[in-house]
C-alpha cells in the first residue's frame, strides 16, 4: 500500500514524519518528495500545478506503482486535488485535510497575512532564502 504525502506549504517532506507511527504498522509506504523549489530541492522556474501531476504520474511510474492513496495538506490540497484529477484512474483513495485555496485568486491571495504573501512570492525562486528566514523564527524545541 502506498501513500503520496502532499506537504503544506511552506513545508517539505519531512512532514511525512509525522505520520511514520500510524503508517508503517499498517503496511503503508509513505512517499513524500519534496515539491520543486521546497526543501532541499532545486526548480528553475515555478511549477504549475499540472506540471506537478505530470511529475507525480512519472514518480508513480519509475517506482512500478499501479495504484496509489494520496493525502494533501494544507498548502498541499492544491497539488493533490490536480493529481487526483489527472491521475484517478490510479488511485486507490485520496484524502485532504486542510486544504488551502489557490494562490492565484486575487481575493484569496490579499486574505493571506502579508508575511505569508511575502513567503508565496519568494518561495519558488528563492526557496534558500524562504528556508532561511523560517529557521531563523521557528520556536525553540522544549527539552524538559
Amino acid at each position: 500500500l502506498s501513500l503520496w504525502f502532499c506537504q503544506g506549504w511552506p513545508g517539505a517532506r519531512l512532514e511525512a514524519e509525522l505520520m511514520e507511527d500510524l503508517a508503517f504498522p499498517h503496511g503503508w509506504v509513505l512517499i513524500a518528495p519534496d515539491r520543486p523549489g521546497y526543501g532541499g530541492s532545486f526548480s528553475p522556474r515555478p511549477l504549475s500545478l499540472n506540471d506537478w501531476a505530470l511529475l507525480v504520474g512519472r514518480l508513480i511510474a519509475y517506482l512500478g506503482l499501479e495504484r496509489f492513496s494520496l493525502i494533501g495538506l494544507s498548502g498541499g490540497g492544491p497539488h493533490a486535488c490536480v493529481v487526483m484529477a489527472k491521475l484517478s484512474n490510479q488511485l486507490d483513495r485520496a484524502c485532504l485535510v486542510v486544504p488551502m485555496g489557490p494562490l492565484h485568486c486575487k481575493d484569496g491571495f490579499m486574505k493571506l497575512h502579508p508575511f505569508q504573501r511575502i513567503l508565496a512570492r519568494l518561495t519558488p525562486s528563492q526557496s534558500w532564502l524562504v528556508r532561511g528566514v523560517l529557521h531563523s523564527i521557528r520556536p525553540l524545541p522544549y527539552y524538559g
